[in-house]
């Protein structure tokens, strides 16, 4: 898939954002309608909701961004913030 989106037509990259968009909304709705009501930790006021985001998404945002931009700003990014050294 990643590579038909790189050589890809400009309806395949159309499909690939739509699907992207999909995938993040039901992301985001299974953070904050199953997963913080279940934990119980915070209440839904203390969440910043357009803040929201899973793992998978930041993956895709790092494969995407590389794929689309040819830049790995964001997998810089995180590495910092995990403490990975990149070089």
């Amino acid at each position: 898939m990643l590579s038909t989106i790189s050589v890809g037509t400009e309806k395949l990259v159309d499909q690939f954002c739509m699907m992207y968009g999909l995938f993040s909304k039901i992301e985001k709705w299974w953070i904050l309608e199953i997963e913080v009501p279940i934990a119980g930790v915070y209440k839904p006021e203390e969440i910043d909701q357009d803040g929201v985001t899973s793992g998978n998404m930041i993956l895709l945002n790092i494969i995407s961004d590389i794929l689309v931009n040819n830049s790995n700003v964001n997998f810089k990014e995180v590495c910092e913030k995990l403490g990975v050294p990149v070089k």
